[in-house]
């Protein structure tokens, strides 16, 4: 099992000899995919990869089941979500069975595999994505590879629009009367996050009293990486004074409440109050009430640190499209 070791994390795999086997990965997630990928190879009879110094490797890469394997050594291992693609590129190889020659599929064959994905297996239309998705850069390794000449062309399904998850006035009421019973603090927490939008780990959880000011309040550790300064609400403001005296010897007004105390805490609301959200619902719950207010989406992007506008953009439905309020306007300024 990967373990934090030094600067990253350490892979962990026992030999049937008995032998152990660890190298250092600078993710989890490379460390536990170097790990997955080991456990297929003994249990194929294989030898396990050292990632420190690949063995010469057969560039026969005519077969899936070869190309695979070469996609997962040289592109999959060392990402992030390393074992997600494999998993996928795995589904790839069960259906076209792994002997299959790679020239041999046509886009028609991957629209059986889609077909078979939906049908079949019962993936929703996203997860069928991801799938295409691994054997998409499976073909472009092969053109790259000299395999084929030209990449079949995947057709991508269409993905409906999850609704955004976010909480109306009765349940709002729901979730801070549940917290004013079992925990004062996260009461004020779910106040803080409702009014600021703040994320709930990275930013509201991780601030320091010295980031609240008359300004507002400032939170540095964004997805952004551009720290931002948002003005507090009155109730915003009230939750941080009443941390004070809950928590007078803190580092910040949340600084308490760890990510593992959060989610317990958070995971028996749920079962209790039937409220099925995530802590990032709050933050939806804000931009929703903005832009239902009429307030135009550049300022919401600024105020909840979006890099992209497109990302705002996907509260825009939530607002209301009538064009009657701009004639307003403009009789009152004629």
């Amino acid at each position: 099992m990967a373990k934090p070791r030094r600067d990253g994390w350490q892979a962990d795999l026992s030999l049937p000899s008995g032998q152990r086997l660890r190298y250092q990965f600078k993710t989890k997630a490379q460390a536990e995919a170097w790990e997955a990928a080991g456990r297929e190879a003994i249990e194929a009879g294989n030898p396990v990869l050292n990632p420190n110094r690949p063995e010469r490797e057969d560039r026969d890469l005519t077969t899936i089941g070869a190309l695979f394997i070469w996609t997962k050594k040289h592109s999959w291992l060392a990402a992030d979500s390393g074992r997600g693609l494999i998993r996928n590129g795995q589904s790839v190889v069960d259906f076209f069975t792994a002997s299959r020659k790679v020239a041999s599929i046509t886009p028609a064959d991957l629209e059986q595999f889609a077909y078979h994905l939906a049908q079949n297996v019962g993936n929703s239309p996203a997860t069928v994505n991801r799938k295409l998705a691994a054997a998409s850069k499976m073909f472009t390794l092969a053109v790259r590879e000299g395999v084929i000449k030209k990449k079949p062309t995947i057709e991508q399904r269409k993905v409906p629009p999850k609704p955004i998850p976010c909480l109306n006035a009765e349940e709002e009421a729901r979730l801070l009367h549940y917290f004013h019973c079992t925990s004062p603090e996260m009461r004020l927490f779910c106040m803080f996050l409702i009014d600021t939008g703040a994320r709930a780990f990275s930013e509201a959880a991780a601030m320091q009293w010295k980031h609240i000011s008359r300004q507002g309040a400032t939170f540095w550790d964004t997805k952004a990486d551009l720290p931002r300064t948002v003005p507090l609400s009155d109730r915003a403001r009230d939750a941080c004074t009443a941390m004070r005296f809950l928590k007078p010897n803190s580092i910040g007004p949340f600084q308490g409440l760890t990510t593992d105390t959060i989610r317990a805490r958070w995971d028996t609301m749920r079962k209790v109050t039937g409220l099925n959200i995530t802590p990032h619902a709050l933050r939806h719950t804000c931009a929703s009430r903005f832009v239902m207010a009429g307030i135009d989406v550049l300022r919401v992007q600024k105020w909840l640190g979006h890099k992209s506008l497109s990302t705002t953009l996907g509260y825009a439905k939530l607002g209301d499209g009538s064009l009657d309020s701009m004639a307003e306007l403009l009789n009152h300024n004629n």
